[in-house]
């Protein structure tokens, strides 16, 4: 093989997103755009023995010469000639940071987090840089951990990490190839005080959590021989700059896209759209377009540019209840629904324009953004028959403020608009590509994709078609930042998921390179330092009208699906996803359901795609979900003995719960007190009512137990 003639390189995706999870095992992240995570493989799970498998994220390495990309850099086909070193520095900073009390007041002054903490503020922050070399010869480096302290009282102790509260925030695996595996954090939190109970949804005081965002940079050097043999090494640089890698909760539906994604939302932060060109998707365009084939593919394509968006639409549908109300299988608005699908793709001909007032009828419920509205538009959309039903930037969705309902982006809404006016094209119904995973010789798992098992690299040319090389491998990194960021929230931020409001900011880009952070601005962990502490409150909070395709409102599981086969589907039919947990105490009191979810998060189930039993589109329902409090989803229309001794020992449970609690604030009580002795024998009454419940249960559940003897 002969000396590769590089001489720059640059790491995609520039962005990345690996997600938290509590198994050994571990999966990758699609790397193709529109393909997602449990898709293609029936047996595919997302968990092992009951936990939840992690996201790795993969970071690759492309070389270029004379600015031109050469493609990626396999180590194993160059004996030994190219050296890769990797540098990943992971943080988490939350401890540290300024409270998040919205986006309005984030340039003001705000209270800190752990405002009382007595040592250095620098000893509340978890930072770690760790590094892997290869040069595709001999045995592969071991993986190395990521396991700082958080929580120290001494700055000395910055590498010994002796004391505080140690997180485990992941681990590097490089691959014989080259590129690099990021695995996050195990989903622990917890408080280094005891008895220091959550009591607000993004600001608690002494408590933990192991997300973190990091950079990922890459020294690459290349060995060649001059005279006399003369070994001589060449150190690349890197043409763009660090990558980034968000570790972040997991994607509880999976196949379900947010109606505003991360990756539209940094896309138009770095190229604000024309209102006359607004499908300015990098990935829509090749290398070689003449300026006359990018102006024709800028004209408004429906399956391309508004198909998306109305899919998002639908398919939230089984994860939210506004949704299934407007857009459910058999709901009126379902733009999936092939009559209205063909109606909504056909664009005018001539002066025929036969759907033009169903278009723009569809178009007026579509909120309209702040800055083109009026101010009587904007307040007048405050409520939920505009779309998208969801809350905004500004907390809660509540009509009496515009501001607290999301919008689509600027790029959507003009979109939507010129489609409204018949200014587009119908284009091709995307093709539906599948990926499928196989076992490597050392217990790895690698990603196939399509029908015909093909790799990475084959896939993105398969879908160009017949184009030059040159554009196969200035769309393949193109795809590998829309495929990372197409799945995450790219609004509301209060305060988000994978990243927050910095999404808004063109300054925390780079000026010059896509997708890029600025990490001349920001350091590992400034990104996110906003988010939840620890991120299962405000997980669990956002329960109505937020995140519903990260976090579902409401789900079907998927025992209840599999007997609706004969009949619609019902609203009914749905349950609560977080079904179980206990509700929230008043403002500033503990927050029960949010330490219900620190407790069982990996026992929540998924929302997958399954073929619809009802023969329209398709149908996401909850698999893998574990019991949480007692008993399975079952059906009691015919219950049992058995079905009622399962229920009545959830009902002891119940008593002897509230037992306890009783005696305690009776004994609490100061004796030989009028007013005292009163409110004590109350509670002691109470007390003794619960008693006798409790005995009523346990005779009957004895009864039923000996019933055959």
């Amino acid at each position: 093989m002969t000396t590769p003639e590089y001489d720059s390189f640059a790491i995609f995706p520039a962005i990345n997103v690996a997600r938290i999870g509590n198994a050994k095992d571990y999966y990758v992240g699609s790397e193709i755009p529109g393909v997602y995570v449990g898709k293609g493989n029936p047996d595919f799970e997302f968990k092992v023995g009951g936990k939840i498998k992690p996201q790795a994220a993969r970071f690759r390495i492309y070389g270029y010469k004379d600015n031109m990309n050469l493609g990626e850099i396999d180590l194993s086909k160059f004996n030994g000639k190219v050296e890769i070193k990797w540098t990943v520095v992971l943080a988490n900073k939350k401890a540290a940071h300024k409270c998040f009390t919205g986006i309005k007041e984030h340039n003001q002054q705000s209270t800190l987090r752990n405002a009382d903490w007595p040592h250095d503020r620098s000893t509340l922050m978890a930072i770690q840089e760790q590094s892997l070399t290869f040069n595709g010869i001999g045995i592969l480096p071991d993986c190395k951990e990521f396991k700082p302290r958080v929580y120290r009282k001494y700055i000395e102790d910055k590498d010994n990490y002796k004391f505080g509260q140690q997180l485990y925030l992941g681990k590097m695996i490089m691959e014989k190839e080259g590129s690099l595996l990021i695995i996050g954090g195990k989903g622990e939190s917890g408080s280094i005080k005891e008895d220091v109970l959550i009591t607000n949804y993004v600001n608690n005081d002494y408590w933990y959590d192991d997300t973190s965002d990091g950079s990922v940079d890459a020294t690459v050097t290349i060995t060649t021989y001059g005279e006399n043999n003369v070994i001589i090494s060449k150190e690349l640089p890197n043409r763009e700059g660090k990558s980034w890698v968000l570790v972040a909760p997991p994607k509880y539906a999976p196949g379900i896209p947010n109606v505003v994604s991360l990756y539209q939302t940094i896309l138009e932060t770095q190229h604000p759209v024309d209102p006359d060109y607004p499908a300015n998707d990098p990935v829509n365009y090749l290398n070689s377009d003449t300026k006359e084939e990018r102006k024709k593919k800028m004209k408004v394509n429906y399956y391309r540019d508004i198909h998306p968006i109305f899919v998002a639409v639908c398919r939230n549908s089984w994860v939210n209840k506004m949704g299934f109300m407007g857009h459910g299988s058999d709901k009126p608005g379902n733009f999936l629904s092939p009559d209205l699908e063909t109606k909504l793709s056909t664009p005018p001909s001539g002066q025929d324009d036969e759907y033009k007032n169903m278009r723009e009828g569809i178009f007026s419920r579509v909120r309209i953004l702040p800055e083109l509205a009026s101010t009587f538009e904007y307040d007048g959309q405050a409520y939920d028959y505009f779309m998208p039903p969801l809350s905004g930037n500004d907390g809660d969705a509540n009509p009496s403020y515009p501001d607290t309902y999301l919008t689509v982006t600027r790029g959507q809404y003009f979109l939507l608009q010129k489609w409204a006016n018949g200014e587009f094209e119908k284009g091709n119904i995307p093709p539906d590509y599948n990926y499928h995973y196989y076992d490597i010789d050392n217990g790895q798992q690698k990603l196939t994709y399509g029908d015909h098992n093909l790799d990475f690299q084959d896939m993105v040319a398969e879908i160009l078609g017949d184009v030059s090389e040159q554009d196969k491998l200035v769309a393949q990194v193109q795809f590998l930042n829309k495929a990372a960021l197409e799945w995450c929230v790219g609004g509301p931020f209060y305060p988000g998921i994978e990243m927050a409001y910095l999404a808004y900011d063109k300054n925390t880009f780079n000026d010059k390179y896509d997708f890029r952070i600025n990490s001349n601005m920001f350091q590992p962990e400034d990104i996110n330092a906003y988010m939840a502490l620890p991120w299962q409150a405000d997980f669990n909070e956002c329960n109505t009208n937020w995140w519903p395709a990260q976090r579902p409102d409401i789900v079907i599981p998927i025992e209840i699906y599999e007997k609706s086969e004969k009949r619609k589907i019902q609203l009914g039919d749905f349950v609560k996803w977080t079904r179980g947990f206990r509700h929230d105490e008043p403002k500033d009191k503990p927050k029960w359901g949010d330490m219900d979810m620190v407790r069982v998060w990996d026992r929540l189930g998924f929302v997958v795609e399954k073929e619809n039993i009802l023969g329209n589109n398709k149908a996401f329902v909850e698999v893998e979900y574990a019991d949480i409090y007692g008993i399975k989803v079952k059906d009691y229309e015919s219950p049992t003995l058995d079905d009622l001794y399962d229920l009545l020992k959830i009902a002891l449970q119940l008593e002897l719960s509230t037992i306890p609690p009783y005696l305690y604030a009776m004994y609490s009580i100061k004796q030989k007190m009028k007013i005292g002795d009163i409110v004590r024998y109350k509670i002691l009454h109470v007390a003794a009512e619960e008693m006798l419940h409790a005995s009523l249960v346990a005779n009957l559940m004895v009864a039923i137990l000996y019933r055959n003897l």
